[in-house]
């Protein structure tokens, strides 16, 4: 069920330089009049662990994270299984298409083949952060508007 003044978002990956995405997502969101709490998971990479970072976006004031997960940034192959639970028939699951190809909701963005023509695939954490950012700016127009972030969210989905 959605909160109709927030919005879940979780970064997963294992050096794939997710708390700088963190960091720059944040910015733009506070930057936006908008409110952000964010929480960082670290886990054992030398057993295989995942990391992740988790925002929660809203309109007004947050102080906790919250399970549900309505966009799930995905940066390697593990990240999906370790958060599994936290997803709902709605959560979009954004990632290069080896990570998300049997998720039903899934948007494929070549993060590392854009990297590429950058001359080097250690960028695509680089590239993951622009495509949230104008999800971001898309939300942030949500707010000038006075309409609910999540109703937004449901709109602009479709086009991300």
């Amino acid at each position: 069920m959605y909160r109709l003044n927030e919005l879940s978002v979780v970064i997963s990956g294992a050096g794939q330089g997710i708390q700088a995405v963190e960091q720059l997502l944040s910015g733009t969101v506070k930057d936006s009049s908008l409110y952000v709490f964010a929480t960082k998971e670290y886990v054992s990479r030398v057993r295989g662990g995942n990391n992740s970072t988790s925002l929660r976006i809203s309109c007004t004031a947050v102080y906790a994270n919250i399970d549900r997960i309505d966009l799930l940034l995905v940066l390697n192959e593990n990240a999906i299984q370790r958060h599994r639970w936290r997803m709902t028939p709605s959560t979009v699951v954004l990632g290069e298409e080896r990570f998300v190809r049997d998720e039903p909701n899934r948007v494929v963005v070549g993060f590392s083949k854009i990297a590429e023509g950058f001359d080097n695939r250690i960028y695509a954490n680089s590239v993951a952060t622009g495509v949230l950012a104008n999800i971001q700016e898309q939300l942030a127009a949500s707010r000038d508007n006075k309409t609910c972030i999540a109703y937004r969210w449901l709109e602009i989905r479709s086009e991300v």
